[in-house]
């Protein structure tokens, strides 16, 4: 090689690495962007926009698809006790087990403080009971480390089926929401089925 060929791979080679460099910054940046910061699942707005995605799916290809709300029992009570420090701790490794418990396509977001959302493609609403009750298991049947605490913990959760008439992803966020307040209203630490108007949900 010249001296000329050398400095044009070194000039190659140099924008090669800035360019694989910006990949990376964007992939990061991404990230950031659609993940919640304490739990390393979906935030809010990006779960929700999945969840509009796969009503227009379920939708358009006349599939079954299922929401479940949960919302740790008493959260403010661990936060009061033990400390937020714990409870950041609680609420991440919450998320990290519940993930565990879902498929690969399964959306999982934080929602709220300490409430999660998952959408359930492919999942009718005895689909959706059996994760509800999974996860419910998998959080109330091994404590939580929580700093040097040992946490025990508990999860409601409200649990909807998408009907194809009803596209509208407000209506289906109310109707999910209202199962989780009867599931808390009936003694937390269980599932909910929303059944429709005029009916009391369906204890799972």
């Amino acid at each position: 090689f010249t001296l000329d060929d050398l400095e044009l791979l070194k000039a190659f080679a140099d924008q090669a690495a800035i360019a694989i460099h910006n990949v990376r910054l964007y992939e990061r940046e991404k990230h950031l962007a659609i993940t919640d910061e304490l739990t390393q699942v979906y935030n809010r707005r990006y779960a929700l926009q999945l969840a509009e995605r796969e009503i227009e799916r379920a939708r358009r290809y006349q599939r079954p698809l299922a929401m479940i709300l949960a919302d740790i029992d008493h959260f403010k009570w661990v936060n009061d006790t033990y400390g937020h420090l714990a409870g950041d701790e609680v609420l991440h490794d919450l998320a990290q087990r519940c993930r565990r418990q879902l498929r690969d396509f399964d959306v999982l977001g934080r929602y709220g403080g300490e409430e999660f959302l998952v959408v359930l493609p492919e999942a009718d609403a005895e689909d959706a009971l059996s994760v509800a009750e999974r996860l419910r298991r998998a959080v109330a049947e091994t404590p939580f480390n929580g700093g040097a605490h040992s946490i025990q913990i508990t999860l409601s959760l409200g649990v909807v089926a998408f009907t194809h008439d009803h596209p509208d992803l407000n209506l289906w966020l109310t109707r999910v929401d209202a199962a989780l307040y009867q599931a808390k209203e009936s003694g937390r630490n269980r599932a909910v089925l929303w059944q429709g108007d005029g009916d009391d949900p369906a204890l799972a």
